[in-house]
């Protein structure tokens, strides 16, 4: 890895200047002990066993180090030694079937810039995908909070296929989450032949294509009257009433009772 950081990223100009080297791989081993914040390289620098067993005669400070990373020329060289690392680790597996998991997380954050997430705090979105096999991450795409978590989605999974493709290997499956659900994700699997799955939320048009008519939409009314043919009993614990009833119509019930007392609930004035 180091004979490539040499190759990729630039030398500093002075003697006295740290190199790529030295950035990079105190970060490396940050992420790798669970930091989350620049903040904590401080724990690699005081960690002197650490420095000694991975040869690291200099640690940067954080802000060193964020200086050094916002620059756009080391952060493309950056993306080139992800980009050389994933393809020799796929070259050198064995295997030539792959299954392809794309997902967003957040990052939550108060940076000015970040915006709000629907979940009601700011923060950054990252869309990953995962060779699940090899458990190894071969796209990222950074975006803010306030974009729909599915977008991307597409992209990635071409990408990804092209990257397979120009090594002589197969994406065979892909699997998504709801965020996927989108006719582009669709056809472009179908087009490339991979064979995806994508969960789903079982609303009106999705019971129609799987269900086959074996369905029916249910008034609260009816619901109610139903609820009569399952069995259960009532006790009386600390002054309060509960319905006891089998582990296999709890989930049910609760169920119910949420969308009831939703459609009851009043409007916002």
């Amino acid at each position: 890895m180091i004979n490539i950081q040499e190759k990729l990223l630039d030398f500093p100009k002075s003697n006295r200047g740290l190199k790529p080297a030295e950035y990079v791989m105190p970060l490396a081993l940050m992420f790798c002990g669970g930091g989350r914040t620049m903040e904590d390289i401080r724990e690699i620098e005081i960690d002197r066993g650490l420095r000694k067993i991975c040869g690291l005669t200099k640690v940067p400070g954080s802000d060193a180090i964020g200086q050094w990373i916002r620059k756009t020329e080391n952060l493309a060289g950056l993306k080139s030694i992800n980009e050389r690392l994933v393809k020799e680790i796929i070259a050198r597996s064995g295997k030539n079937n792959f299954t392809l998991d794309t997902d967003a997380t957040l990052i939550e954050t108060e940076k000015e810039c970040a915006e709000m997430h629907y979940e009601g705090f700011t923060a950054f979105s990252v869309l990953l995908s995962f060779l699940a096999d090899l458990g190894l991450c071969v796209c990222s795409d950074y975006r803010n909070g306030a974009v729909h978590a599915g977008v991307g989605t597409k992209d990635q999974i071409e990408r990804a296929d092209d990257l397979l493709k120009s090594l002589g290997k197969k994406l065979k499956y892909s699997r998504s989450d709801s965020a996927g659900y989108s006719a582009d994700v669709f056809n472009s699997c179908s087009d490339r032949g991979i064979i995806f799955t994508i969960t789903a939320d079982q609303d009106a048009a999705v019971k129609r294509l799987f269900l086959e008519g074996n369905w029916a939409v249910k008034t609260i009314a009816t619901l109610r009257w139903q609820l009569i043919f399952i069995a259960g009993k009532v006790i009386e614990h600390g002054r309060q009433l509960f319905l006891k009833v089998e582990d296999a119509y709890f989930l049910l019930l609760k169920t119910i009772r949420d969308k009831i007392r939703s459609s009851l609930a009043p409007a916002p004035v």
